[in-house]
């Protein structure tokens, strides 16, 4: 296709099957009939969130978040904060002191990889861009 914005929705069909390398084709093309181009940009973020193990995951825990309104999302954070204390209480009351350890450190870094990731990708992604000026509100 010649079209860009035909191009963005054959590079997420190819990113949502797996084959990475032609999405980013397709996003390469977008990104350079637009480089300002909203659906161009988050195709490509979305491929290099993809690609990285690490950031793949909080991409798609992002993803899963924000697919829901703002009081939405401060439930189900909210909520998962206090399953995981619930968790921690009833492990330290049965003597599970392993569990209730592992609970702890994996909610910390769980809390810090979310604090993290975004950091990183943000950083990776602007130096994959270059010189293109990214929206603050991306």
């Amino acid at each position: 296709p010649s079209d860009s914005d035909a191009h963005i929705v054959a590079g997420l069909i190819d990113l949502a099957r797996g084959d990475h390398a032609s999405a980013e084709g397709h996003a390469r093309f977008a990104l350079n009939q637009d480089s300002t181009d909203r659906d161009a940009i988050h195709l490509w973020a979305a491929i290099k969130a993809h690609r990285s193990s690490i950031l793949g995951l909080w991409w798609r825990f992002h993803m899963f978040v924000s697919m829901r309104t703002e009081a939405g999302e401060l439930s189900l954070l909210i909520g998962s904060f206090v399953v995981v204390e619930i968790l921690t209480i009833l492990a330290g009351h049965f003597d599970y002191d392993r569990i209730k350890a592992l609970l702890d450190w994996g909610w910390l870094g769980f809390c810090a990889y979310t604090w993290f990731a975004p950091e990183l990708f943000k950083r990776m992604l602007a130096s994959d861009l270059g010189t293109v000026a990214l929206d603050p509100d991306f």
